[in-house]
């Protein structure tokens, strides 16, 4: 691990605002990994039905996608630095009354602000950062960066397993809020803004200013890029899809079927995410060298049978080693899977085509909880609980094969492109 540190700024470079971002990103994770995973209980501790926790997470997803689709565009017109502090004061705002709400609806709305602000400046923060990176490094930095903001998250869901034995969810809340205004201080005195910059650099791949092309046009040209671009942005539906169906679910499959606590819970997904972060700059490294797309494929196919393997076990043990083997797999692939994307279109309307991406990607995430709902309503969780998981993996199942058939690897692509520029 202090090797894997030491060698962490040599990959990144000295660029700031990649800095910046990285490191305060470190707060981000530790407050989402807080109450991220606690949040269906949380929301049945305030009296939301069990089978409309899916309806709940669909709200919440369909939101988040109306804002991903507009929030690269606004980071490519009005710049990163105002977008990104806008985004995270919002979190910080919202987040806070979570510790004193007590009607379920009202939560909604109060998560729904905290996603707007997280989602209005990621697709322009991907693309700032995958523009300050080579190609032949563009995984082994994320990836890097992925290892330092995991650091933060490591202990959040055990520390927040423990402050809601018992069932009170609230502390959580208190705590992720100072730590996301913490955050907030930090991007704003610290982040330089790139408008003009990047602007400069655009012009040398484009004849026009990026502010010359529309939002509809910028959505054409995504569209338009190429067959490996449309099927991502399928493969991305169909995969969100059927990972969404079971998201309110998973936790309580654990609290309430298999029957551990919410501290053993937050052990569970530490020990997950500790195994992740550990392989992710190993991982990128690997992806720079074979590709993006064979470690992609890889985490595709492991993580159906992960939820296979979870829903037939009792074994705290057993389940510890699922997680520990699905997280590592997860994070040999999270450098590729951050760039693939981005390397699949242009330079110039890259903040609008990832903001595309997570926009689509994320209605058919909304999709993928109210179907959950009806599954649960029409088989009553108590009784069949493992109906929405096997719904969840046989729906998998067609976006892996879209994903390994028809999306090409970018690694040779991007290499070749760069040995050619002047």
């Amino acid at each position: 691990m202090f090797k894997a540190l030491r060698n962490v700024r040599d990959i990144l470079g000295l660029e700031r605002n990649i800095l910046v971002l990285c490191t305060t990103a470190i707060m981000l994770n530790l407050a989402q990994n807080m109450y991220g995973p606690f949040l269906p209980p949380y929301f049945e501790s305030v009296g939301a039905p069990t089978e409309i926790l899916g309806a709940i997470f669909s709200v919440m997803a369909l939101a988040n996608a109306i804002v991903m689709l507009f929030g690269g565009h606004f980071a490519d017109i009005y710049g990163r630095k105002k977008i990104t502090v806008l985004g995270s004061a919002l979190m910080a705002i919202f987040i806070l009354p979570l510790f004193w709400v007590g009607l379920w609806y009202v939560a909604v709305i109060c998560l729904i602000m905290v996603n707007f602000g997280m989602n209005i400046y990621r697709p322009g923060a991907y693309a700032l950062i995958v523009e300050s990176l080579p190609p032949e490094k563009r995984a082994t930095g994320f990836s890097s960066m992925g290892f330092i903001a995991g650091l933060g998250g490591i202990l959040a869901p055990t520390i927040a397993g423990y402050l809601a034995l018992g069932g009170d969810y609230r502390y959580i809340f208190l705590l992720a809020s100072a730590v996301l205004f913490i955050m907030v201080v930090a991007r704003q005195l610290l982040l330089v803004e790139t408008k003009r910059e990047r602007h400069q650099s655009v012009k040398t791949v484009s004849e026009e200013p990026e502010e010359a092309l529309s939002f509809l046009e910028k959505l054409k040209l995504t569209w338009d890029a190429g067959t490996g671009t449309r099927a991502y942005l399928l493969y991305s539906v169909v995969s969100s899809l059927s990972g969404s169906i079971i998201g309110p679910y998973m936790v309580l499959f654990y609290l309430n079927v298999i029957g551990i606590d919410q501290f053993q819970f937050g052990w569970l997904v530490s020990a997950s995410l500790t195994a992740s972060l550990l392989s992710q700059i190993p991982g990128g490294k690997l992806a720079d060298k074979v590709g993006r797309k064979p470690l992609m494929l890889l985490s595709l196919v492991t993580g159906p049978l992960a939820i296979l393997a979870i829903i037939q076990t009792r074994d705290f043990l057993l389940l510890l080693l699922i997680g520990i083997v699905s997280g590592t797999i997860g994070g040999l692939s999270s450098g590729a899977s951050y760039v693939l994307p981005a390397e699949l279109v242009a330079e110039e309307f890259r903040g609008t085509a990832l903001g595309v991406f997570s926009a689509f990607s994320r209605i058919a995430g909304a999709v993928g909880p109210l179907l959950g709902s009806l599954i649960v309503a029409h088989y009553s969780f108590e009784l069949y609980p493992r109906f929405v998981f096997y719904a969840s993996v046989l729906l998998s199942i067609p976006g892996i094969v879209i994903f390994a058939v028809f999306v090409k690897d970018t690694l040779k692509k991007n290499i070749t492109n760069t040995s050619h520029s002047p």
